[in-house]
This record gives structure tokens, C-alpha cells and sequence, in this order.
């Protein structure tokens, strides 16, 4: 790699003489691109290699944190199964104890249906959450259309990339079945 000190060094020379400016030059001014187009050229692919290795350790790391998160959810939900099926007591202490209390006096209450007010809460939480979940499929068409709206060349080369698979598609069918013949 090029010294850049030896450079300035070799930069022009300016002195101050009353008003008016002189310049003395002994450098190759050809080789000085040059080699400046080197060092910017050696930097960019530097850069670009940097910029590389962040996005690579930012997906692992999204990628970390997600599997450490399912692994979370699997083992507390393994504890929690087995807290339930193993200790009579657990998660449930209010209607455990009202259970042993009825045991304890022998008293068996009939089921009776649910409060109106239970059924229609319970009615209301289902029709939201289908909303809900129709309206996410729709939300996401929403946010593809907002997206190509603003970058209509990113869409363009979705467009071309996707009509280009879809061709590729058939024609590897039509080999498929030409050669099955």
C-alpha cells in the first residue's frame, strides 16, 4: 500500500507573495490519480466487505435470537405441562381449592350453561380475531402496493423477475412432459 505522507510531501508548493499565488509542482500528477483511484478503490472494496459482514452478523444474530426464543417458549411451555399434569395445585389455586372444598363436603353442582354476557364476549373475540386475521392477508397486499408505489424500478425488476421464473416453470414442464412421452 502507497504511503499517503509521501504524497503530501510531494504536493505542490504555495507561497504567499503579496497578492499574488504561486504554485511550484514536481509531481506526477498522472501516477497521483492513479494511485489515488487505488487507495479509493482498495477503501470501497474494504467498505463493501465491512458492509457485507454487518448484514451477515445482524442475520445470525436476528436468526440467534429467534431459535433462542422458540427454545424459550418450547422449554417453559414443557415446564408448565408438566407443572399442570404433575402437581394438582399448580396454575390453578382458586379453582383447586374450591375442587378440594366441594370434595370435602361431598357436594356435586350441576353444569349450568354460561352467562349470556360470557357468550357473546366469547362471540365478539372470535369475530375480531377473524378481522383480524383477514385483514392481515390484506394489509400485506396494502404494504406490497405502498412499497411499489414509491419504488416503481425495484417493481419493475420484481415484475420481469417473476415473469422470468414463471417461464422457466414452463418451459420445465413442457420438457418434463415432452420426455415422459
Amino acid at each position: 500500500m502507497v504511503d499517503i505522507n509521501n504524497y503530501l510531501y510531494n504536493l505542490a508548493s504555495i507561497y504567499h507573495i503579496s497578492t499574488t499565488l504561486k504554485l511550484d509542482s514536481k509531481v506526477d500528477m498522472l501516477s497521483f490519480k492513479s494511485n489515488l483511484s487505488k487507495v479509493a478503490e482498495s477503501m470501497r472494496a474494504k467498505m463493501t466487505m465491512l458492509h457485507h459482514s454487518i448484514g451477515l452478523t445482524c442475520l445470525v444474530s436476528k436468526k440467534l435470537i429467534a431459535f433462542l426464543s422458540v427454545l424459550l417458549l418450547t422449554g417453559s411451555s414443557m415446564v408448565y405441562v408438566n407443572g399442570y399434569l404433575t402437581h394438582i395445585m399448580h396454575d390453578n389455586i382458586y379453582f383447586s381449592l374450591q375442587l378440594l372444598e366441594a370434595l370435602k363436603r361431598e357436594c356435586v353442582h350441576t353444569i349450568s350453561a354460561p352467562e349470556s354476557s360470557t357468550v357473546i364476549s366469547v362471540c365478539v373475540s372470535l369475530i375480531i380475531s377473524f378481522f383480524m386475521l383477514m385483514g392481515e392477508v390484506f394489509a400485506r397486499r396494502f404494504r406490497h402496493k405502498i412499497c411499489a408505489s414509491f419504488y416503481h424500478t425495484r417493481e419493475e425488476q420484481w415484475t420481469r423477475y417473476l415473469l422470468w421464473k414463471t417461464v422457466q416453470e414452463r418451459e420445465k414442464s413442457v420438457r418434463s412432459n415432452h420426455l415422459q412421452k
